[in-house]
């Protein structure tokens, strides 16, 4: 009976110690947007945005005209998939992104990986079947393509905070049976919040992601989105930036489809301008369970404007 007691207890403690680890990312992004929003800004910096590789939302479009492309790798150590039962070392090659201005308030976007390789650690049982050898060490597939669309429905101008609608939708673009993606198609919006200051961003966007639940017909889960970034500009063209961002699942643990389960992340970077193009590497460390433990990226972003805007 003693012994039945103390293996509770463990496990409330252990329970708890997650949710307090899962908190830890909104807490310290909260904060640290708090504490830097006590500034006392007198002119406006667009030039400080939280572009690739940051996975919090933009609420200022490009200009008309305007197409930007951004070409990066990523590689996460401790990735897993329940769906699959798969863990492992992820590698992205060809993490594509590319953005075009279509008016002064919205812009149209693409993203998605060419291909996505994983390193095989651990093997566990598998929801669906799979096409991966009991023996194979690697597997890869494409990945995720998600379409965005970003209205701006308050410019930035000083001392005032600019603001957007966000639109993004994952296509179910992926093989299932590879065990790296779910092949689910989901939808998120988001309002998006920005407040620029003389060398220095800050930005953050809250809001509500429909998840394809991979195992059940007709079931989805709805969690929360959010993201919180702030970037200073530093001398002679470097830019330092950092971020929390993920998704909050409201259900109870045992209620959760697989996949839908709570993310976030906490991204420290710096980018620099080489050859008119924006260089980035960014380091990142997983905040919940079901994270990478960490991983780190690297890429570029160029960005041509129509002819009529630089005239």
């Amino acid at each position: 009976m003693m012994i039945l007691r103390q293996r509770a207890a463990t496990g409330r403690h252990g329970l708890a110690r997650r949710r307090r680890r899962e908190h830890a990312g909104w807490h310290a992004g909260f904060g640290a947007l708090l504490a830097l929003a006590m500034a006392n800004p007198d002119a406006v910096t667009a030039q400080t945005t939280p572009e690739r590789p940051l996975g919090t939302r933009l609420s200022e479009p490009l200009d008309p005209g305007a197409v930007q492309g951004a070409v990066g790798v990523a590689h996460l150590r401790g990735f897993q998939n329940a769906l699959s039962g798969l863990s492992g070392n992820l590698t992205r090659i060809g993490v594509v992104q590319v953005r075009v201005g279509v008016s002064p308030n919205v812009e149209f976007g693409i993203a998605g990986s060419v291909s996505d390789r994983l390193q095989i650690r651990e093997r566990k049982l598998s929801g669906i079947p799979l096409d991966v050898p009991l023996n194979a060490t690697q597997t890869s597939d494409w990945g995720t393509v998600r379409l965005s669309t970003l209205f701006a429905l308050r410019p930035p101008a000083p001392a005032r905070i600019a603001w957007g609608g966000h639109l993004i939708v994952s296509l179910p673009t992926t093989n299932e049976q590879r065990g790296i993606g779910t092949n689910t198609m989901d939808v998120s919006a988001a309002i998006s919040l920005a407040r620029h200051f003389p060398r220095a961003g800050l930005f953050a966007h809250v809001g509500v992601a429909i998840l394809t639940a991979p195992l059940t017909l007709f079931e989805q889960n709805d969690v929360g989105v959010y993201g919180f970034a702030a970037t200073y500009d530093l001398a002679q063209g470097w830019t330092v930036f950092g971020e929390v961002e993920g998704r909050r699942n409201f259900r109870e643990l045992h209620r959760t489809p697989l996949e839908t389960e709570s993310r976030s992340a906490l991204r420290l970077g710096i980018a620099t301008w080489l050859a008119g193009m924006r260089c980035d590497f960014t380091a990142q460390r997983g905040l919940t369970r079901w994270d990478p433990r960490w991983g780190v990226t690297a890429g570029f972003v160029r960005t041509v404007r129509s002819a009529r805007k630089q005239g």
